[in-house]
């Protein structure tokens, strides 16, 4: 695509759409789009080597957020034993962040068998869902402040709504056929 263009063609979108379904670490997402870039004539080599660099960048940012978190607690701090209700509350959460409805049912069942009740499962993952919205909010927020910089905003129009909508793995059968 030329500099010149004013919008991706439907290749770009899906190598985005792939891209970000690895990222989200979403399975069901994942599977839509290979399916959908297959439509859209991406070759499957091509598919793999976008889903390698996505993979790529996620373990970036797990080496970043490693190195952040002990510097942010300090040389002094050692990890200590975890209660098992703990250890399960802390998997719940990055379950749910990472979005992966296995290890999600995975620490919800371990969780209760712990005895946390459906309403603190239910306040659990509360806690898990907006610290995703937030977190997801505050790195939008900054990706749109450094797009400035590109001369660009983002569209308030909603071009791409099929793109990664109700037809989504994650919004139909396809969530149950991959998990």
């Amino acid at each position: 695509m030329s500099s010149n263009e004013e919008r991706l063609t439907p290749e770009q979108k899906e190598l985005v759409a792939i891209g970000a379904s690895v990222g989200a670490g979403c399975l069901p997402c994942t599977s839509f789009h290979f399916k959908f870039s297959r439509k859209v004539g991406i070759e499957v080599a091509r598919m793999l080597s976008a889903a390698v660099e996505a993979e790529d960048v996620v373990g970036d940012a797990r080496a970043r957020l490693s190195e952040h978190v002990r510097e942010e607690l300090g040389p002094e701090a050692k990890p200590v034993e975890l209660s098992g209700l703990d250890s399960e509350l802390a998997a719940l959460g990055a379950a749910i962040t990472a979005n992966s409805l296995p290890n999600i049912r995975r620490h919800m069942i371990r969780a209760s068998e712990w005895g946390l009740s459906g309403a603190q499962l239910a306040d659990a993952i509360g806690v898990a869902e907006r610290v995703q919205q937030k977190a997801a909010e505050g790195h939008i927020r900054e990706t749109e402040r450094f797009l400035e910089q590109f001369g660009a905003k983002l569209a308030d129009d909603d071009a791409d709504g099929d793109l990664c909508g109700a037809d989504c793995g994650c919004n139909t059968k396809e969530t149950t056929d991959v998990l």
